[in-house]
């Protein structure tokens, strides 16, 4: 017997549709009554989803990151795509106010910690804060007030 996959379009053999696809990834969280898909995604599929698809969602999306923020898993399970996700956030405060970082589970501290990324910081003219440029997008020496 075969079946036809609904992501690939294949049919293949029953045996290739043994694991289970969830609709809310288990990173997520494991749900009683959780939404399934069996027979229908082939084994093929549901591991690449699994390998590219649901790593992104769980590591560099506001919803994967609100996991930790609400204790919903613990702060040394963080972990993140580092300098390569999406996510930069604007650090609000402290020294390093203005300048851009993403969140890094630190093993010296045991917590999640922001680390700043590549970029340049200039002081504001008649003021203590700096403006933070990223790498690639410095701006020209014409668009800087003097």
């Amino acid at each position: 017997m075969h079946l036809k996959c609904i992501y690939c379009f294949e049919e293949k053999p029953k045996v290739l549709f043994s694991k289970t696809e969830h609709i809310i990834p288990q990173s997520f969280g494991m749900f009683e009554s959780n939404f399934t898909l069996n027979g229908i995604v082939c084994d093929e599929c549901n591991q690449y989803f699994g390998d590219n698809l649901e790593i992104g969602l769980a590591r560099d999306t506001y919803e994967g990151i609100s996991r930790f923020d609400f204790g919903l898993k613990k702060e040394k399970d963080f972990k993140t795509l580092g300098k390569k996700g999406s996510i930069i956030i604007k650090i609000a405060e402290g020294p390093l106010k203005g300048a851009y970082a993403f969140r890094e589970y630190s093993k010296k501290q045991n917590k999640i910690t922001l680390q700043p990324i590549p970029q340049v910081g200039f002081l504001k003219k008649n003021s203590e804060d700096y403006q933070y440029y990223l790498i690639d997008q410095l701006p020209k020496k014409e668009d800087l007030s003097v």
